[in-house]
């Protein structure tokens, strides 16, 4: 057991012992600790910068995304008016019935983020086969809800309102996923100037 001696300044062996360990600042009455960064820190340097890239990150892309959705809704309900002219229904009943399919999305949506979730670190999320499952439930179910929709609202064969949902689907999701990358690719350029 260490002896715990006081000097006459009432300051122990033992907070002398630790206050060797590393330099201290007075600043009043009290000792603050001050950090020398070496070699052996620079793992711990470059996580929290990684870490701080990634709340940076994380924080504008969760700014701008209820933007980027409130964007895609008019383009949803103009491709849906290209895609059934012939149904001769107002813009605003085709930009009604894109609010509703995003509203159902909305609801569906947390069903791929269950391994984000559910697990400790977000890099673990991706392992095993959990992930895939729960996107292809996601998109089995958006695929379903959007193709039954567009039959009762249009009132088109099966057949013919298949066809038409699976290519307007495509049609709309590549036209996303090139918006999402750019304005990705612009967040990222701009967070990679701020570091």
């Amino acid at each position: 057991m260490p002896s715990t001696s006081t000097s006459p300044s009432g300051i122990t062996s033992e907070s002398l012992q630790a206050a060797r360990h590393f330099q201290v600042d007075s600043t009043g009455t009290a000792l603050t600790p001050v950090y020398e960064w070496k070699e052996d820190h620079s793992d711990e340097a470059q996580q929290l910068r990684q870490e701080s890239f990634l709340n940076q990150f994380f924080g504008d892309l969760s700014k701008w995304t209820p933007l980027y959705m409130m964007f895609l809704l008019p383009l949803f309900a103009w491709l849906l008016q290209g895609m059934f002219r012939k149904a001769k229904y107002p813009y605003m009943w085709h930009f009604v019935h894109a609010i509703h399919l995003n509203t159902v999305f909305l609801i569906l949506i947390p069903i791929p983020l269950v391994p984000v979730l559910t697990s400790k670190t977000f890099m673990e999320s991706f392992k095993g086969n959990m992930p895939m499952y729960t996107l292809l439930i996601f998109v089995t179910g958006m695929f379903v809800y959007t193709y039954i929709s567009l039959h009762t609202v249009y009132r088109r064969g099966w057949i013919r309102t298949f066809v038409k949902t699976t290519v307007f689907l495509a049609v709309f999701t590549f036209i996303s996923l090139a918006i999402a990358a750019v304005l990705l690719i612009m967040l990222l350029s701009s967070l990679s100037e701020t570091l």
